[in-house]
Parts: structure tokens; C-alpha cells; sequence
């Protein structure tokens, strides 16, 4: 019954807290539901993980030591259902007990009209109950004939452990205020907390951004066996909404596989698929 109890909470989030708006999607830095984003809340998850591990994460673990765990992630999606508006991602990622380090590439769009991005990003703790976190992008948007742009973007984010269960976290996204084809590249501030208990974690958050009203979001993941994990949240400004399954076979090199969807009221829904395989 504990378990069946924050799974009924967040289908009711799911349910009630949506209202029908569209915003601008370039603006507002919209991109293809993954099944790490769609509680859309708290703070940045690598920071929890290193926080707050799960107990079955023996890595993040604070006594790990110098155990080292890489990863490689392949994300195909779809946003709105449109394919010329389809994303390609690729992750490799090196984790240890006290920091993590990622590098990315992606895809989205079409021959017409197509976003590209690379990032690097590094997290680690500060402190037992402190951890930053950088990420550098450069993004680039091409267009049919040939003609492109490019820009270099970078996010800084911040966490505290407190009472050994509650992370609060902070981001700041594009601290240059950084522009591409005379278009100001998303420069939010997230504040967030995620309340870390043994089966569920609960997430909540504001962000802001410049000319867009304040953006809630609540979110929760429900342990539901040591192999799947459910997730589930809304977004407020502009409404949206999203659930993710995580599956897991606990073998290594071990696949994990990662369905998410959401859904905005107006443009309709956006999917992806994530395959990574631990080493």
C-alpha cells in the first residue's frame, strides 16, 4: 500500500495541474520528453544522484571509493509528433562515487530547419552535503541551402543536502546570455527541491526566464520493483505534461531502457526511447 499511495498522488498531479497554453518552443528552450526531464522539477538529478544515491546506485554510494562506472546512452525522439522535428542523442558518461562526467551530442529537426548541440558537463561535490555542477554547449541551427550559425552557451548549478533526505538545488542556465541568428538562447533560473524517501521521491520547482511568467513544476518517481521505475510531472508555464518508465535488468554491462511521453494541450504529444548500456 505505501507504494500505491504516491503512485495515485502523482496521477492526480497529472490530471489537475495542467492549463491549456502555448508558448514559443525555441524561447522557452523546449526539447523531446527524456525520461530524466519529465518530472520537469527539484534539483539538476545529477546533483541528487551524488547526493542522495539510490541504494541499489553502489557507485554514488559515499564509501564507493574510486569505483568508476561508464556509460553510453543512445536517445531517439519525436516532438509533437511531427517528423520533421525528430532528435538524435548520444551520452557518454564516467561516474564515480564524488563527481560525474558527461559528453553529449545531438540532432533535432530537419533538412529545412535543424538544431545541433554538443555540451560537456561536470558535477562533483563541494562538500559531504554540497555539490556544483558546469556544463559548456556549443549550438548550432542550420538551414536548407547551407547556411548556419553557431554559439557557445554555458549552465552552472548548485545543490545542498538537507536532513540527509531534502536536496535543494539551483540553475542557471546560459550565463552569457548568449544569442544565435539574433535570438536570445533560453537564459532560465530553477530553483527546486527533491525530497528523497526509500520508494518515491517527490520534486517540486519555479523557473523563470526573461518576457515568460513564472514556470511551477511538480514532479514524483515511484520505485516500483529493483528493475522499474516510474515518473511523472507537470509544468505549468507553458502547460505541459509527462510520465517516463525506466527498466532496468541489473546484469553487467547492464541495458537500461528508458520510455518517456508528454503531452501539451495544444501542440500534442512528444515521445522518446533511451538505451544505455552500463559498463
Amino acid at each position: 500500500m505505501a507504494r500505491v499511495m504516491p503512485g495515485a498522488v502523482c496521477a492526480a498531479l497529472l490530471l489537475v495541474l495542467c492549463s491549456p497554453r502555448a508558448d514559443g518552443a525555441f524561447e522557452r528552450d523546449v526539447a523531446v520528453a527524456s525520461v530524466d526531464a519529465v518530472c520537469c522539477a527539484g534539483a539538476p538529478s545529477e546533483l541528487v544522484r551524488l547526493l542522495a544515491p539510490s541504494p541499489d546506485d553502489a557507485v554514488s554510494q559515499p564509501d564507493a571509493g574510486e569505483r568508476v562506472r561508464w556509460s553510453v546512452g543512445v536517445t531517439t525522439g519525436e516532438l509533437y509528433g511531427l517528423t520533421a522535428l525528430r532528435s538524435t542523442e548520444v551520452t557518454v558518461a564516467r561516474q564515480a562515487s564524488r563527481h560525474l562526467l558527461s559528453l553529449e551530442a545531438s540532432t533535432f529537426g530537419s533538412p529545412v530547419y535543424r538544431e545541433q548541440v554538443a555540451s560537456l558537463a561536470g558535477s562533483g561535490r563541494w562538500s559531504q552535503n554540497a555539490a556544483v555542477g558546469v556544463k559548456g554547449f556549443a549550438r548550432g541551427i542550420a538551414w536548407g541551402g547551407g547556411g548556419s550559425e553557431w554559439t557557445g552557451t554555458v549552465d552552472v548549478s548548485a545543490a545542498w543536502l538537507v536532513g540527509g533526505r531534502l536536496v535543494l538545488g539551483l540553475s542557471i542556465g546560459n550565463v552569457g546570455h548568449a544569442s544565435v541568428l539574433s535570438s536570445r538562447v533560453s537564459s532560465q533560473v530553477a530553483v527546486g527541491a527533491t525530497l528523497v524517501l526509500e520508494d518515491v521521491a517527490l520534486l517540486a520547482a519555479v523557473t523563470g526566464e526573461p518576457e515568460f511568467d513564472p514556470s511551477p513544476a511538480f514532479g514524483c518517481e515511484l520505485v516500483l520493483t529493483r528493475w522499474a521505475r516510474l515518473r511523472g510531472g507537470v509544468r505549468m508555464e507553458p502547460a505541459s505534461a509527462g510520465v517516463g518508465l525506466c527498466l532496468s535488468s541489473g546484469a553487467s554491462p547492464r541495458p537500461d531502457v528508458d520510455l518517456a511521453w508528454s503531452w501539451h494541450p495544444v501542440l500534442g504529444p512528444s515521445y522518446s526511447l533511451t538505451v544505455t548500456v552500463h559498463l
